[in-house]
């Protein structure tokens, strides 16, 4: 099935892949989902400030232009980030330090190529007419600078280093949330907004660049041109370039697009809010994506293909146990909680939130398969399936989008993406040959879940507001605990996989704790 190159030196090989252990890669784990669930929660807080300064029509559009920009900073430096992360990650498990500084060096070339192109097509709506002009300046200039901070961030990823990663988007991420609220405040409105973002990215982007440096110097100071490496690590960028072109359309608000066409800027707004409150959910397990697709291929570059297969069946049955939870919690409670933060204006996105919350427990699972795949350089058949969905997203976006606005958005956004999370899954474990969802666990997670998702609901509408919201989730959580203490969803070789690498961790008692309770008998 998998196979490392020939010729690698495997003492070397072999003591990188050990780097890339359980506990490595939880902890790992625990950094990347700070590093993406933080900035998610940071992104909340502003939108509930931009809701209320700005109003639905304003936020409509300074949604709208932060999503072309993130969008086109996604496209041009997504492709180079993930190759980056892909093949240093490779590189150090198979005992090329040399040939990886190489490659590293080619990459910043293509990605300041990136830089300037991204940054070119934002400026040209400016030069168009879209307004705010200024908004659209700075937004150009914030992407420009995205892409080239992404890719000190991959290069730290792909070394393993999350927690450098981490700490340093925590950090400037939870800066830019007082500054953008002040600024919004004092009436700085939309570009008021684009400013605070690019001197946060220009920060990140130089503190990023320094710890870069210091990882390099771990590879040691000879840089080694491999052209057959190159020439592969290019073709895989390419190919991810196409998959996150697709992957935009699928995953990233493209009913954007449709909702400015057919319908007006509150439609925009009501969706972006659904859709960020979604998106800082399935953000954990995207987390858990960034960390194990390095591992997956620090693992292939030294050969260990059982280590593989075993950490991706542990991997589906964990994130069953997470994402359906998470799930029950959201349609129970969300409505009333977003109704609650953002005001009546905005009671819409509480329905839109339920519709969309549908699809987190296949994201999850399929965050995981992606990884696998990407880990393995399989990226056609990613590509291949990808392009699948994002027919499928135009055509629901253009059936359900004019007659039903935003709630047709939503539908058409579950619809695609519980199509790509379904043959993602099934092709990583065919590939495998294995799947790790055994039935109990499935079958136990999905009582808990339910009966939280039912006490939570009547409780939360039956009082109201915040006190709703409040006993709503105590009640959702005393439901799961009982429920499963009695199913069982743990399995007792996952039980002592917990305790074993969250020893000596913040995570060790609650991770024991929850093996106690919930361990199959």
């Amino acid at each position: 099935m998998m196979s490392s190159e020939p010729g690698l030196p495997t003492t070397e090989a072999g003591d990188a892949a050990s780097g890339a252990t359980g506990s490595a890669v939880l902890r790992g784990g625990a950094w990347s989902a700070a590093r993406v669930v933080g900035p998610q929660l940071f992104v909340l807080a502003v939108s509930v400030a931009a809701a209320r300064f700005l109003g639905p029509d304003q936020m409509g559009r300074q949604s709208f232009i932060a999503f072309v920009a993130l969008s086109i900073a996604a496209i041009f430096n997504g492709g180079i980030s993930q190759m980056l992360t892909r093949f240093v990650g490779e590189g150090i498990g198979a005992g090329r330090p040399a040939t990886t500084r190489g490659l590293i060096a080619r990459s910043y070339r293509v990605g300041a190529l990136g830089a300037v192109l991204g940054a070119m097509v934002l400026f040209g709506a400016a030069l168009a007419g879209q307004e705010p002009t200024a908004a659209w300046w700075l937004a150009g200039v914030g992407c420009g600078l995205a892409i080239v901070q992404a890719m000190p961030n991959a290069i730290l990823s792909g070394t393993l280093r999350w927690r450098e990663t981490s700490i340093i988007g925590l950090v400037t991420g939870a800066a830019a949330v007082p500054i953008t609220i002040a600024v919004l405040a004092a009436g700085g409105g939309i570009t008021g907004f684009f400013a605070v973002e690019v001197a946060m990215i220009a920060a990140n982007m130089a503190w990023s660049e320094v710890a870069c440096r210091r990882a390099l110097r771990d590879l040691g100071s000879e840089v080694r041109h491999d052209r057959s490496l190159e020439r592969r690590a290019l073709s895989f960028a390419g190919l991810t370039t196409i998959s996150i072109v697709l992957s935009t359309i699928v995953f990233k608000r493209s009913e954007f697009f449709f909702l400015e066409h057919y319908a007006d800027n509150t439609a925009i707004a009501v969706y972006s809010i659904a859709f960020a409150s979604i998106y800082a959910i399935t953000a954990l397990t995207e987390a858990l994506g960034n960390t194990v697709m390095p591992a997956f291929a620090t693992l292939f570059g030294s050969g260990d293909d059982n280590r593989i297969g075993l950490g991706f069946e542990r991997g589906q049955r964990l994130l069953i146990l997470f994402a359906l939870p998470l799930t029950a919690a959201a349609i129970a409670l969300g409505p009333q909680l977003l109704s609650l933060v953002y005001g009546s204006e905005y009671s819409e996105t509480g329905e839109l939130l339920q519709i969309m919350a549908l699809g987190v427990p296949l994201l999850a699972l399929m965050g995981l398969a992606n990884a696998f795949l990407n880990g393995l350089g399989k990226v056609r058949p990613v590509l291949a399936i990808t392009a699948i969905a994002a027919l499928t997203n135009i055509s629901l976006a253009f059936a359900l989008i004019p007659p039903m606005h935003a709630r047709g958005a939503a539908l058409a956004n579950l619809g695609s993406q519980v199509l790509v999370g379904a043959i993602t899954i099934a092709y990583a474990g065919r590939l495998l040959g294995r799947h790790g969802i055994h039935s109990r666990t499935l079958l136990a997670t999905l009582a808990a879940s339910a009966a939280a998702g039912v006490l939570g609901s009547l409780a939360a509408e039956g009082l109201g507001g915040a006190p709703g919201v409040l006993v709503g989730a105590a009640a959702a959580a005393a439901g799961f605990t009982a429920v499963a203490a009695l199913a069982g969803p743990i399995r007792p070789d996952d039980a002592d996989w917990l305790r074993g690498t969250t020893a000596g961790t913040p995570l060790a008692r609650p991770a024991s704790l929850a093996c106690r309770a919930f361990t199959a008998r």
